[in-house]
């Protein structure tokens, strides 16, 4: 339960800097990366094989062995 807790914080925290960079008012299309490490919140331990999922978006990857994860150009437009 605790992991897929951390899970979702990560993934909101990933929506909420993508979304808060966009803006109706920017013409262009803006891309970025995002990047981060999936933990377990008991033991701090990385999570491998966890899928982190950008939403909205299709955004998604998997955590390697030491529970980082690397989405590359999301953003908007």
């Amino acid at each position: 339960m605790k992991k897929s807790i951390t899970i979702a914080c990560v993934a909101i925290a990933a929506i909420v800097c993508v979304l808060y960079s966009c803006s109706k008012d920017i013409k262009e299309n803006i891309k970025g990366s995002i990047v981060g490490t999936v933990n377990d919140d008991t033991t701090g331990e990385p999570i491998s094989v966890a899928k982190v999922l950008l939403s909205p978006g299709n955004a998604s990857t998997v955590t390697g062995d030491d529970g980082f994860f690397f989405l590359q150009r999301v953003g908007c437009g």
